[in-house]
């Protein structure tokens, strides 16, 4: 199971959510973590550091994915898959992205729409510092 996160978690480089699945589990361990997304670079703000869902090799050691088991427990049942807010229902875009009247304007939820030329600046920009983290550099020009 180790080797299957592992290649998940190297498959795209730049994703950074992911999604612990969900089957009805009944184990303790597994029971809170289970559906819910995390960020591996632990830095979201909105999404807790993956390497909490995993225990500690080391446990006086860093909070980093390097010191954990990637695995919930040996045994475990459940895979990590990549998430993204794509997909999400036109009540849970703006939960996940904090602007009130952002909404998808397509089918297949790849292009969005806002109410307000408030919030569509805040979608812009939002999108601009995604951009500009994926390429590990600063803003080489306002896109906004």
């Amino acid at each position: 199971r180790q080797a299957e996160v592992l290649a998940v978690l190297t498959a795209d480089q730049e994703h950074d959510l992911y999604r612990i699945t969900s089957h009805n589990t009944t184990c303790a361990l597994c029971a809170p973590l289970e559906g819910r997304v995390y960020s591996r670079s632990g830095t979201d703000p909105d999404f807790p550091p993956l390497s909490l869902a995993f225990g500690k090799q080391d446990p006086g050691g860093p909070d980093t994915l390097a010191n954990t088991w990637l695995n919930i427990h040996p045994n475990c049942l459940h895979a990590l898959v990549p998430w993204t807010p794509a997909g999400r229902s036109e009540e849970e875009l703006p939960k996940l992205s904090g602007i009130a009247t952002l909404r998808f304007c397509h089918n297949n939820r790849f292009l969005i729409a806002a109410g307000t030329r408030s919030d569509a600046v805040a979608a812009c920009r939002a999108a601009q510092k995604v951009w500009e983290q994926s390429r590990g550099r600063g803003s080489e020009k306002n896109m906004c």
